[in-house]
């Protein structure tokens, strides 16, 4: 049962990572070209 809980925890984050990650870059990048 614990990897059937930690499984979607890990695939959740991934996906979050995934989401978030190229915004806070593309932010990063917008502000250093500014």
């Amino acid at each position: 049962m614990i990897e059937v809980d930690f499984g979607p925890g890990v695939l959740g984050g991934i996906i979050l990572v995934v989401f978030i990650a190229p915004t806070i870059y593309s932010f990063f990048i917008d502000r250093i070209k500014k």
